[in-house]
């Protein structure tokens, strides 16, 4: 079948010596790939890092974090979770942690720290309450930008289009930072709900869903628009969502009324409980990730004359088959017989992907432990330069396809 479908920054001592007692304490639970993990920026008690599974099973992953959490996203390699929080009003903390509950690495920029992306080459972006963005490529932590102009970046994403950074600030602007070359800031649109959270892109509507305040919010990047898709009950506080990759679901924290995880489907309105926390007086559920969801990465950036290398991450899934797809575009993507969407545009450079020479191993298994890696071979022309492609990955098992991956931009240098 040639179809498709067919060394960290070093913390103060003190710092250190709190993660490394509470990291080697025995926790009650694990997560696993496909799990949702919730941070919990308990006040007056320490806080928490929770996962569920897709049945609603509830485990403590860390029962005493040494700071408070404001957000967690997918590891760069796949094999954890980074939790960006505050260690005091001054001093933020990124730390890995680990399926087991173990406190990895970390490293400690002197900001508060509120928000938290990862771009196509692994490398991870912050937001501080001051306005500034910080670029860490471990063990580098670097101040990319910083302006008067955005009163904090409580919400940050990747615009999958351009690879710009879209920043929600403390008040009710989101802006759009080009990061390539001399950062450039300009405003996209002012009428935003105030308390802005999480942001992600959502393909099947081709608009951002950001979480603000007590509601989930929608945003035409085309028209700046912004539209109400629900608020109130059963939401009181909503922490920074996710979007779970393989069935397109928003998962979305809720503190008070109830404390909650909610699954909101943003093209039908589809609203369910995916689970209640145990009952606890203090509960402040910030933000929220899909673990193992980072099922495709670049490595490193993609240059003309140069191999550019994807790794295939599904942790879960050692020994599936798997089928990288690159296209020019994503709308209005592929349809599977189960009635999801793969964000890839059935074009001629898809057609070469699973053909031409230019694109190794965009087919095989996974390791024993579910990776692997596809290499395009970008050739030497100068008119490559600036070109936006797009990739992404499903794997296979007993003829059935069963996790498809977010879709990767990627920009030609």
């Amino acid at each position: 079948m040639r179809r498709f479908l067919d060394p960290p920054s070093r913390a103060p001592w003190m710092l250190a010596l709190a993660i490394a007692l509470f990291s080697v304490a025995p926790v009650l639970g694990q997560y696993a790939a496909g799990d949702v993990v919730i941070v919990d920026a308990r006040s007056n008690t320490p806080a928490r890092i929770w996962s569920m599974d897709r049945a609603g099973k509830v485990s403590t992953v860390v029962r005493s974090l040494p700071f408070l959490p404001q957000v967690v996203i997918p590891s760069p390699d796949n094999r954890g979770v980074l939790v960006a929080g505050n260690l005091s009003g001054t001093q933020g903390v990124v730390a890995r942690v680990m399926p087991s509950g173990t406190i990895v690495s970390l490293t400690n920029p002197a900001h508060f720290l509120a928000s938290m992306c990862i771009d196509h080459t692994g490398d991870v972006y912050l937001g501080d309450l001051v306005g500034r963005i910080l670029r860490f490529r471990p063990p580098f932590l670097t101040r990319i930008y910083f302006s008067t102009r955005l009163q904090g970046a409580s919400g940050l994403t990747v615009d999958p289009d351009t690879g710009d950074l879209l920043i929600a600030d403390g008040a009710t602007s989101l802006h759009r930072l080009n990061i390539r070359g001399v950062p450039i800031l300009t405003n996209v649109v002012s009428c935003l709900p105030q308390g802005g959270e999480g942001l992600q892109y959502d393909p099947d509507t081709q608009r951002l869903v950001g979480s603000f305040a007590d509601g989930l919010f929608s945003i035409d990047l085309s028209f700046p628009s912004v539209m109400t898709l629900r608020r109130g009950a059963p939401f009181g506080h909503v922490g920074k969502l996710a979007r779970d990759p393989s069935d397109g679901w928003m998962v979305v924290p809720n503190t008070r009324p109830v404390d909650a995880v909610y699954r909101y489907h943003a093209a039908t309105g589809r609203f369910t409980t995916l689970a209640t926390l145990p009952p606890a007086k203090f509960h402040l559920l910030t933000g929220a990730t899909v673990a193992g969801s980072r099922h495709l990465a670049g490595l490193g950036p993609a240059r003309t004359g140069n191999p550019y290398r994807l790794r295939v991450s599904s942790p879960a899934e050692p020994g599936a088959s798997y089928v990288v797809g690159m296209s020019f575009g994503r709308w209005p993507g592929i349809s599977t017989p189960d009635g999801r969407t793969i964000w890839l545009h059935s074009d001629a450079l898809l057609g070469l992907s699973q053909a031409h020479a230019f694109f190794q191993d965009f087919r095989g298994r996974l390791d024993s432990q579910g990776e692997a890696t596809a290499t395009l071979h970008v050739p030497p022309w100068v008119s490559l330069h600036g070109l936006r492609v797009f990739a992404a990955v499903v794997t296979i098992v007993g003829g059935r396809i069963v996790t498809i991956s977010h879709t990767l931009g990627i920009t030609i240098e």
